[in-house]
């Protein structure tokens, strides 16, 4: 029941940001101190999402990140500060793109 209810809350919170971000872009000293918040350097998030970091830190020349990449850490900088662990989730997602690329590989 707890985990229904929490889906349904956390779907509430994407379609919230969606709806703030609208493919408007974050500014990326926003972007840096919401990945600080999540406890998490520009390379640990990286790693999480599969990227390099030096693609993460190009952003900061342009001075705007994406709208996915600040969906993505605005979520995990709330989790953390609601105390829910957001390494199963994304480890999860590593899991179906390792899948993925292994059945290609076949």
């Amino acid at each position: 029941m707890f985990f229904g209810v929490l889906c349904k809350e956390i779907a509430y919170v994407i379609l919230a940001l969606y709806h703030l971000l609208n493919l408007n872009l974050m500014p990326y000293e926003e972007f840096h101190r919401l990945i600080g918040k999540a406890g998490l350097s520009i390379k640990e998030f990286a790693e999480l999402l599969g990227m390099r970091p030096n693609s993460i830190t190009n952003y900061n020349k342009v001075g705007f990140v994406p709208s996915h990449l600040a969906v993505i850490v605005s979520l995990i900088s709330t989790m953390k500060d609601e105390g829910f662990d957001f390494y199963p989730i994304l480890e999860k997602v590593q899991a179906y793109e390792k899948a993925r690329i292994e059945s290609q590989s076949k």
